[in-house]
């Protein structure tokens, strides 16, 4: 027997005998059927006697029981949801099974809402945002397909600008986002929608719009973020001009000075030309470090879609003075005076400041000549630091006597014609260590004959003068041993010394009759007392020997050919040469007997209480260059050994 209970159901009942077994669904859960059609679902049951069977909806929804088959005629979309079969007997359960019922219908309700807001035609301002949501109904959820003006809108075809996405808890909706909305954005939007359950009809929605457009208006130019027709920078500094202006779709603005237009491409890294990324209605040109060229009318031009021929336009005058050259001096070593003195060896930092506008132009001269860069060795160095155009440096490295003089520093701009500023400061090195003065000298080699004499000469400068610490030989790698002392003990050498002018001295080893046993390599060390001496080595050979001669010096001077010294012109001849020696040896005979005599007259007892020059000697100290000895009578007594230098007593050493 069958029942209609309600228009789109229909149970059928039966009462059977009561059992227990199996019960099974004719359709398998979820269950979709179309809206508008018929459908039917039985609920199968094996080994059960003496039971009823019906069908409920949902939770204790009862339909009316006594059949086993669900029946539906001209499905709605109300039909849907979840059904149970129950097989009961004496009002107890005995199996359930619940099947899901989905109704299929095409997509309907559907409409258009921008920014929350459903009309046929909307407005938004040039530069504002619009979110399009288009909302409709179906099962299966309806796919949505947005366009405009016809033509389809594509995700993968979209820029940064826009925006096509479906929020993740709701596949009901569409969202097509347009950021910073301009005149191109102006159209008509439509949505549609289809899904399994629509043939040939997808409903849509559309709406229309609209972005006004207007010329651009309100145009100015800051500098500095100061709105001024006039504008005066200094020399040197930074400008930024911003020209503002209204207008929609955001104005096109161009730049001009004194007329020529300003082109990115065309400018130098102290320029810039560029629009904010988060503003359309500004543009940016700086100026760094500005010159006198960058004085003049700067123009900026703007123009959209919405004007023809009346572009509006806004100026301003920059203005950067110029002045010649002023306030200029040198420090050296950060110390402001005419003359600076340094030791031999330190450096020296020579800095001329100015004053000027163009940054002057800077000229470095020694004597008299100019300092060119090309032409410096590694001991000087010419330099403008980076960001300060108005100084100017000139590094001394290890400055030697050839570094005392006259420098000037001379500074001139566009601004001034013929009157050059300049400042000079003198420096002077009164003290350097012993060099050679002949270039020359450091490559010779001796070869000589068993027998005959040689002699070894070398000039040298210093100040104050200097003297020779030992004269050694090394031979055949055996160990160093003396072969020469001041006091002349055991000496196989003589030596000489011969004072050319106040910083040049002429040194001479020499011996009359050389042997096979005093070949080999000599060494001379020279010191002033400057904590530098001067090392020496010659290679001294028999016969055909031209071992090579090398020097090894501690001095830090690299080229001494730079000192440009001259010999005494008496010394530059034989016969000025010999007359010297017989005026000297006449002079010094009657020097030698005048001060013998007052030496025995004077100080007998104080001479034979100093210990010997030899003694004295071999307290050489090389790291500091100073002899020295014990104090013996009174500590302001000179000792004949170096008549040159002067003692000064200090606790209970005398240094020379």
């Amino acid at each position: 027997m069958k029942l209609v209970c309600f228009p789109a159901v229909v149970l059928v009942v039966a009462v059977i005998g009561l059992n227990t077994g199996a019960v099974f669904l004719s359709e398998d859960s979820p269950w979709t059927i179309t809206a508008g059609t018929n459908a039917s679902v039985t609920c199968e049951y094996q080994n059960i006697t003496n039971y009823t069977v019906y069908w409920e909806k949902e939770e204790h929804s009862t339909v009316t029981p006594g059949n086993e088959t669900l029946l539906f005629k001209n499905v709605q979309v109300t039909d849907h949801g979840q059904y149970s079969c129950v097989i009961e007997a004496n009002d107890t359960v005995l199996e359930k099974r619940t099947l899901d019922i989905r109704v299929s219908y095409p997509p309907g309700n559907i409409s258009i809402s921008v920014s929350n807001r459903v009309r046929a035609n909307y407005t938004i301002p040039g530069g504002a945002n619009a979110t399009l949501v288009c909302s409709v109904d179906g099962f299966p959820p309806p796919f949505i397909t947005w366009q405009k003006d016809g033509d389809i809108l594509k995700e993968e075809n979209l820029t940064d600008r826009y925006g096509l996405h479906q929020p993740p808890n709701d596949v009901f909706i569409s969202v097509f986002d347009v950021i910073n909305a301009g005149r191109e954005d102006s159209g008509t939007y439509v949505c549609t929608a289809n899904n399994s359950a629509n043939q040939n009809d997808s409903p849509e929605a559309e709406v229309h719009l609209a972005v006004p457009t207007y010329p651009p208006g309100n145009i100015s130019i800051s500098v500095n973020n100061r709105v001024s027709a006039n504008y005066t920078i200094p020399g040197g500094a930074n400008a930024t001009l911003v020209c503002s202006v209204d207008g929609f779709p955001p104005p096109f603005i161009t730049w001009r000075k004194d007329g020529a237009i300003i082109k990115e491409e065309n400018l130098t890294d102290r320029y810039g030309l560029r629009q904010p990324p988060t503003d359309g209605f500004i543009s940016v040109f700086d100026v760094i470090n500005a010159g006198r060229e960058d004085s003049g009318t700067y123009v900026c031009t703007a123009h959209n879609s919405a004007n023809h021929n009346d572009s509006p336009e806004a100026e301003v005058h920059l203005a950067v003075p110029t002045y010649p050259p002023g306030n200029i001096s040198i420090s050296v070593n950060n110390g402001f005076r005419a003359n600076y003195t340094i030791p031999g060896g330190a450096n020296a930092t020579l800095e001329c400041s100015v004053d000027g506008f163009p940054p002057p132009f800077i000229t470095w001269r020694k004597d008299g000549d100019i300092i060119k860069e090309e032409t410096l060795t590694d001991r000087y160095g010419l330099r403008q630091p980076p960001t300060d155009g108005f100084i100017s440096v000139f590094d001394v490295i290890n400055a030697g006597r050839e570094d005392s003089g006259t420098y000037v520093c001379t500074a001139n701009n566009s601004a001034n014609q013929n009157d050059t500023q300049e400042a000079e400061v003198h420096l002077a090195v009164p003290k350097y260590f012993p060099v050679l003065q002949n270039q020359g000298e450091l490559s010779r080699s001796f070869t000589v004959a068993e027998g005959e004499s040689i002699e070894v000469n070398f000039t040298v400068v210093s100040s104050p003068r200097s003297l020779v610490a030992g004269w050694s030989l090394q031979a055949n790698g055996s160990n160093e041993t003396s072969v020469w002392s001041r006091s002349g003990d055991n000496s196989l050498w003589n030596m000489g010394n011969r004072i050319l002018s106040a910083d040049v001295q002429l040194f001479q080893f020499y011996h009359v009759n050389i042997t096979e046993n005093m070949t080999g390599l000599y060494r001379v060390m020279l010191t002033n007392g400057l904590r530098r001496n001067l090392d020496l080595e010659y290679s001294i050979g028999i016969g055909y020997d031209t071992t090579a001669r090398s020097i090894n010096t501690t001095d830090v001077y690299n080229d001494t050919t730079v000192l440009n010294l001259k010999d005494d012109e008496d010394y530059e001849s034989t016969w000025k040469i010999l007359l010297a020696v017989v005026v000297g040896v006449v002079v010094t005979n009657v020097l030698l007997v005048v001060l013998l005599s007052f030496c025995i007259r004077a100080f007998p007892r104080s001479l034979r209480s100093h210990p010997s020059v030899e003694a004295i000697f071999s307290e050489l100290d090389d790291s500091m260059a100073t002899i020295k000895y014990p104090v013996t009578g009174n500590a302001g007594t000179l000792h004949p050994i170096a008549p040159q230098y002067s003692f000064r007593g200090a606790n209970d050493v005398t240094e020379c």
